[in-house]
């Protein structure tokens, strides 16, 4: 049985596979043209790849992680904060069962958690202790 793999235009092995005869290799050539290449990328082992997400750059010889969309982390932050602020808003209404003091220390929570979007990093977020 031989191997054969191909490659996009970025350089990532995008497919695999093996085949018995010259006619199969016809085949997978006619379907992926010059992208198709034969045997087994340089150094490559698929159980190595950190995650399923990882791509094998066939040039680099490298597993290569996805790139990092930061808008869609910010997103995660943003409905963490959400789902943060939503949880204690009974805690500072009018006739909520608290002192003045917790009412205090509950006001400044919130407000921590509305500043979380001026830290830098939404990998890296630090996130203020519940005052629970």
């Amino acid at each position: 049985m031989k191997s054969y793999y191909v490659v996009d235009d970025e350089g990532y092995m995008v497919a695999s596979g093996h085949y018995n005869h010259d006619a199969e290799l016809k085949f997978y050539r006619a379907r992926h043209g010059a992208c198709l290449r034969l045997g087994l990328p340089r150094n490559f082992v698929p159980a190595d790849a950190p995650s399923m997400s990882h791509r094998w750059h066939v040039d680099r010889c490298c597993w290569d992680g996805p790139a990092i969309d930061i808008a869609a982390e910010w997103e995660k932050v943003r409905y963490q904060r959400d789902k943060l602020l939503t949880a204690c808003d009974w805690r500072i209404l009018p006739d909520a069962p608290i002192s003045l003091e917790e009412r205090q220390v509950w006001l400044w929570y919130r407000a921590s958690l509305r500043d979380i979007t001026e830290q830098l990093d939404p990998l890296a977020i630090i996130w203020p202790e519940s005052p629970t």
